[in-house]
């Protein structure tokens, strides 16, 4: 599961669901969105590396939400939710998410409220292991058939030959 859809889903089991009405998106809201929602955009992705200088399957992302509300104190409320939700979280996937800063501001326009909140996250990505060097080619013995959420191998591009990846 990616980033975004695990996101998705740890705002929706939390405080912060019930305070936008469900409305938790990985997209930027549009003059029609009903308010109040939450987005959230990636904003930088940097992978990391063991001390050995290997490639290392943690990445470090920087996620920005925009919080939009029709009063001052509905965002700082929604704002307060995320930064308790997912600060210092860390569970499955996601190895540790700290809170960097955040704004409110009143939209001249509109005569609403916006929030930019600014949080870091470090997640595991689908971790791959090195088989034998010999595999040429997933063609050489296709694609094997196991069920279970048994590990399989995945030769869907030329990179992964040489691979295992467990799912």
């Amino acid at each position: 599961m990616g980033l975004p859809e695990i996101l998705v889903a740890k705002l929706t089991n939390s405080p912060v669901n019930a305070l936008v009405g469900g409305r938790i998106t990985p997209a930027i809201g549009t003059d029609g969105t009903q308010i109040p929602y939450v987005a959230f955009t990636i904003t930088s992705s940097e992978n990391s590396y063991r001390l050995d200088g290997s490639p290392s399957s943690l990445e470090k992302t920087g996620i920005l939400f925009d919080v939009w509300g029709n009063k001052h104190t509905q965002v700082t409320q929604i704002l307060s939710a995320l930064r308790s939700t997912l600060s210092g979280w860390s569970e499955g996937q996601v190895k540790w998410s700290m809170w960097g800063n955040s704004a409110t501001e009143k939209d001249e326009d509109s005569e609403r409220y916006s929030a930019v909140s600014e949080f870091t996250v470090w997640y595991e990505q689908t971790v791959r292991v090195r088989v034998d060097a010999g595999i040429e080619s997933g063609e050489a013995f296709g694609t094997p058939t196991i069920t279970g959420g048994a590990p399989r191998l995945d030769f869907s591009e030329p990179f992964n030959s040489q691979y295992l990846a467990i799912f």
